[in-house]
């Protein structure tokens, strides 16, 4: 102990030569803080948990995916009310508040807009679909489920009126088949029908017409129930009929 200053020396041993020499060092108190140099704290202790933590996005990135959020909600309102087909892509810059210039840096075409909603709307679909048990639900969790569906729709009125109007035409666009299809692969990736609903060949030809019926009058079941339609919770039934024995006999 150095008597002087009153703290604990360490002995750490001799040099291993011919005279002996007794080595200590200082080792502080409880009440001491060890100074650690700022290069080594930065090397071993915040770089690795800076590269652990995912980057945050540029204020470039922000603004422009503010930008696409923006240009699709005004589309999207306008495909509403006066339909996909009719509605320009100088339409939807005036709607949007900008030039066609700058919608034209964010989208090639409406079908890219349209594309962006979807993905949108189906990306929120996917959350309750994890809802629902596999391989083979029953009725009470398929009743359960289809209330959920209900209820988002709701929520996504306008998009879902102007996705589901425009999957069950004659004239569907190209890209809502890529965007619904998210939806049909989430289905397919807990529900072993659905599975066999999405391979090739005419051996399955049968279940894959099943499978698209009942996404079909789901969906219409769904838009009519979320207006208080009585006749819209009629074809719900009807649908989770077809939907317990679909997934029963061909899980």
């Amino acid at each position: 102990m150095d008597r002087s200053r009153g703290r604990p020396l360490v002995w750490l041993g001799r040099d291993g030569g011919s005279r002996r020499f007794r080595h200590y060092v200082e080792t502080p108190s409880p009440s001491q803080s060890i100074d650690i140099p700022t290069r080594i704290w930065n090397k071993r202790v915040m770089q690795p948990l800076s590269d652990a933590l995912p980057a945050a996005p540029s204020l470039q990135d922000a603004r422009k995916a503010f930008a696409r959020s923006h240009i699709s909600d005004a589309a999207r309102d306008l495909f509403f009310r006066q339909g996909y087909a009719a509605t320009t892509f100088e339409q939807i810059a005036r709607a949007a508040g900008t030039r066609r210039t700058t919608l034209y840096s964010h989208f090639a075409d409406k079908a890219e807009i349209l594309e962006e909603i979807g993905r949108q709307y189906y990306a929120g679909l996917g959350a309750i679909i994890e809802t629902l048990p596999g391989p083979v639900p029953d009725r009470a969790a398929i009743d359960a489920w289809i209330d959920q569906l209900v209820a988002f729709v709701i929520r996504e009125r306008t998009p879902a009126t102007l996705l589901i109007g425009l999957g069950v035409g004659h004239d569907t666009p190209l890209v809502l088949h890529k965007a619904s299809q998210a939806f049909q692969d989430a289905l397919a990736a807990r529900l072993p029908a659905f599975a066999r609903a999405a391979r090739p060949g005419p051996e399955n030809a049968h279940v894959r017409a099943a499978a698209k019926i009942i996404l079909r009058e789901l969906g219409l079941g769904c838009l009519e129930a979320a207006r208080d339609d009585g006749d819209g919770r009629a074809l719900l039934a009807i649908v989770a009929d077809m939907f317990e024995r679909f997934v029963r006999d061909h899980g």
